[in-house]
């Protein structure tokens, strides 16, 4: 019993761990895309003089950019989960994350700014930082790239790491067990109905 006890405070312990680890990764990869952003947005309004609510919009693609690479690769990647989402379908989602990001960033820097005549530089960090956190963390670890709940090995002894192309091949595995099992259970359908007719 002890030993239970033992193993389920362990087990916790490394679950908490785990997720400050991740939110710690989230932090350093926003904030290397987020002084990559940012030093293009003041490159782009002090060199070249463009407003800086469109320098903000190409400081934020840039480091968007940054910032979608280090999470797919480095903050939200799991060495035993996939990721639920395919590439393409992380990438529409993240597009939308940061379309809303770089709004909230531009109107917020823009009403600080303005209205409570605060430089843009120093608008912008305050502006940052509540976005990243408020929205952007929260978005980016539950809805863009969410793991998947099913474990990359699952019975399939050739499946044994985390590249793309095992992953495909488990989720092909995953898609052909899926159809298996809704046309078996179709065909016992249809035979209760005849036996039920007869």
């Amino acid at each position: 019993m002890i030993g239970i006890l033992k193993k389920k405070k362990r087990n916790n312990t490394n679950k908490l761990v785990n997720k400050i680890l991740v939110f710690a990764k989230a932090q350093v990869s926003a904030f290397i895309g987020g002084l990559t952003d940012y030093a293009i947005m003041v490159f782009i309004t002090e060199v070249f003089h463009v407003h800086y609510t469109i320098s903000i919009a190409i400081g934020g693609i840039i480091g968007a950019i940054v910032n979608f690479s280090l999470n797919r690769k480095w903050t939200f990647r799991s060495k035993d989960l996939p990721y639920k989402n395919s590439i393409n379908l992380q990438l529409i989602k993240f597009i939308l994350v940061v379309i809303n990001s770089i709004v909230l960033k531009s109107s917020g820097t823009y009403f600080i700014t303005t209205f409570l005549r605060i430089d843009y530089k120093i608008s912008r960090i305050f502006v940052d930082l509540f976005v990243s956190i408020a929205l952007n963390y929260t978005l980016q670890k539950n809805w863009v790239f969410k793991n998947s709940n099913k474990t990359i090995n699952k019975g399939l002894p050739l499946i044994t790491g985390t590249t793309g192309m095992d992953q495909k091949l488990h989720e092909s595995w995953d898609e052909n067990l899926v159809k298996q099992s809704l046309k078996l259970l179709w065909n016992n359908t249809k035979r209760k109905k005849n036996e039920l007719s007869i």
